[in-house]
């Protein structure tokens, strides 16, 4: 009367909750489109996922919901995501491409993506967001941020991010490329 159980996932009992994927799932999963959450952990450790998709329904997932899951190598997120929880890709070592379909980035904390390689995992981002995840924090780490319009799936802009940092009061700024616009701004938010 409570739970639910397809191929051996653990639901609620409506199918809008995703409790647990077993350990032993191989290859590619999708999730019913019934599905409005996945729960705390719910594929922690499946290391024999190959690819998982995330059906529009998803709006939330939980905490630590795919850590170590190391045979991923790209996730969509759809754009009805608005919760991303801490640790939720934690330690996906092989993920090369995230891509979110929101045009606002969701909050994520450090976590999120911890140990996951953002100098080698390309972000995808919705046409016209990019300055949006450059900007919000924890998103920006990615070095790779490119937009792709998710609603007719054509490609338009890449984005090669250059090196900033600062030595004895200078900014200095590297690998810049041809057609490249640095904006330089102040913490008030005024442009210098």
């Amino acid at each position: 009367s409570v739970y639910s159980s397809i191929d051996g996932v653990l639901f609620n009992h409506n199918q809008d909750s995703l409790f647990i994927c077993p350990l032993g799932k191989q290859g590619s999963y999708s999730i019913p489109n019934s599905v409005l959450a996945i729960d705390y952990s719910a594929f922690d450790g499946c290391i024999g996922l190959t690819a998982i998709s995330i059906p529009n329904s998803v709006t939330s997932i939980g905490n630590y919901a795919f850590e170590y899951c190391t045979g991923l190598t790209e996730i969509t997120l759809p754009k009805s995501t608005t919760n991303i929880g801490t640790y939720a890709f934690y330690s996906c070592s092989n993920l090369l491409k995230v891509s979110i379909a929101k045009a606002s980035p969701p909050s994520i904390d450090a976590y999120t993506f911890g140990l996951v390689d953002k100098t080698k995992c390309q972000l995808v981002v919705p046409t016209g967001s990019l300055i949006a995840y450059q900007i919000s924090a924890n998103w920006k780490d990615f070095s790779s941020i490119s937009e792709y319009n998710f609603d007719t799936a054509i490609r338009s802009i890449s984005y090669h991010s250059p090196k900033i940092y600062g030595i004895s009061n200078e900014i200095i700024i590297e690998d810049l490329e041809k057609g490249d616009l640095i904006e330089i701004y102040n913490l008030q938010g005024e442009i210098l």
